[in-house]
């Protein structure tokens, strides 16, 4: 049964946006993550529940406990300040960020053999949906006023938004490149053992490593290289591998079609001068509430602009330094560390991309980037 809702939760997954349920204004919740509750249900009775306990989860997970906790906290205290609605709103939030997060460990429960194939059929799903839109729906210019960007002539998938979708396509990248590695452990590995096996492989492969060419995201191609550096540096049996890539990623660059329009121009400079001038204005915001911010997810009633983005500032760290102060944010970093130190070679290939790229946009609290990243951890980690 539980495989089963696997596939049903990967296949709404890659659907992206367009299993997008509104619930108030730019608010909404996806059919994903009615899927992700069913699954913890079921999964939940394999857990011996007297043997469970608040504080003993804690004790286990201090770094989550924490983070969580901050959150939590700063937005109990913000409640005074704000109305019911946006309460309300903040709360589900919130508790949409600890349902991942159940999700995962829900996860750690289910047979590797179940999430791998999960993972693949997530894989080549993504890749059609995203080169059918790239064919058949090349900008969002006729949503503009509905609070999406255009991102003309790009890969931006299901998403409808070319960061998250990057951010996740890099991660497949690698872990489909990575998983075959004689480096890995014993039990670890992925062995190809039919030329089917190799052949979807290698094109699985390739078609992510186009797709994150198409996005022309450079937050996206910042944690690419970067995870190309890092794999070089720790994993020495694909170091040559990881060279060609690196090789063909510079060379393709320049030979990238550029149809009219800005969003295509890796040299444009609007899109950095307005996201510096965001995080200014989030690093101001948290400068004037410091110790645990304005409250997790009230940032809308901070902001301007009415956007799908309007939410958060660009990146994740100053998003968290404004609504849960400094405690948050440190709390958000130890989180970080702690996935870090304790993980496999492949999950902290995995913390340098998401980690990375969080800088400089919003993309560990992106729902579809957080939710396929803890995926992947759970399946890289022990059970």
């Amino acid at each position: 049964m539980i495989s089963r809702l696997l596939y049903l939760f990967f296949f709404f997954l890659s659907l992206g946006q367009l299993q997008r349920i509104p619930f108030s204004g730019s608010q909404a919740f996806y059919i994903h993550e009615i899927v992700m509750f069913f699954i913890i249900f079921l999964a939940s009775k394999n857990i011996r529940l007297q043997k469970f306990t608040v504080l003993t989860f804690i004790k286990k997970n201090i770094p989550l406990s924490l983070f969580l906790g901050t959150l939590g906290v700063s937005l109990l205290i913000s409640l005074p300040f704000h109305s019911l609605q946006s309460n309300l709103v903040a709360f589900l939030y919130l508790v949409r960020l600890v349902l991942y997060f159940i999700f995962f460990y829900s996860l750690r429960k289910i047979p590797k053999e179940d999430m791998y194939s999960g993972l693949i059929f997530f894989t080549l799903l993504t890749i059609v949906l995203s080169t059918i839109q790239y064919i058949l729906f090349p900008s969002l210019l006729p949503l503009i006023n509905f609070g999406w960007d255009p991102h003309e002539f790009r890969v931006f998938g299901t998403y409808f938004d070319v960061t998250p979708l990057g951010v996740t396509l890099t991660l497949l990248f690698f872990w489909n490149f990575l998983k075959t590695s004689s480096s890995l452990p014993a039990g670890r590995q992925v062995h190809l053992s039919t030329s089917q096996s190799r052949l979807l492989h290698y094109s699985t492969t390739l078609s992510l490593f186009i797709l994150i060419l198409l996005t022309y995201s450079r937050i996206t191609y910042i944690g690419f290289v970067l995870g190309c550096i890092y794999s070089i540096i720790r994993i020495i049996e694909v170091r040559k591998l990881i060279y060609v890539v690196l090789l063909l990623f510079f060379l393709l660059l320049p030979m990238l079609p550029r149809p009219s329009g800005e969003s295509v121009r890796l040299e444009r400079t609007y899109s950095i001068g307005s996201r510096i001038e965001d995080v200014k204005r989030g690093i101001a915001l948290a400068i004037k509430h410091p110790v645990l911010g304005i409250g997790y997810n009230h940032l809308r009633e901070f902001k301007e602009p009415a956007s799908h983005g309007g939410g958060a500032f660009s990146s994740s760290f100053v998003t968290i330094f404004a609504t849960a102060g400094v405690f948050g944010l440190l709390a958000f970093m130890y989180l970080l560390h702690s996935i870090y130190r304790k993980g496999t070679i492949l999950e902290k290939v995995f913390i340098v991309i998401v980690a990375s790229t969080s800088l400089f946009d919003n993309v560990f609290l992106s729902n579809f980037v957080l939710v396929i990243f803890l995926v992947l951890i759970a399946f890289e980690g022990d059970r």
